[in-house]
């Protein structure tokens, strides 16, 4: 089957990353190559944002790095 290209906007990624049952369930889309996933950079400058205010700094870092790598 063919996968559908979709751009998330930051609230589906950082859905995904709390692992909410919606974040779970587009995950579960991901790993069965169902949807090929596109975000900006603006994207992840919000998601930075949200990140380090919750968690700080250093694991905004690792999270992002995951993410990207």
């Amino acid at each position: 089957m063919k996968s559908e290209d979709l751009v998330f906007d930051t609230g589906v990624v950082f859905e995904i990353l709390i692992g909410s049952a919606e974040g779970e369930k587009t995950l579960q889309l991901i790993e069965k190559n169902r949807i090929s996933v596109y975000i900006s950079e603006l994207n992840l400058t919000e998601l930075k944002y949200i990140i380090c205010r919750k968690y700080g700094e250093e694991l905004t870092e690792e999270i992002i790095g995951r993410l990207l790598g």
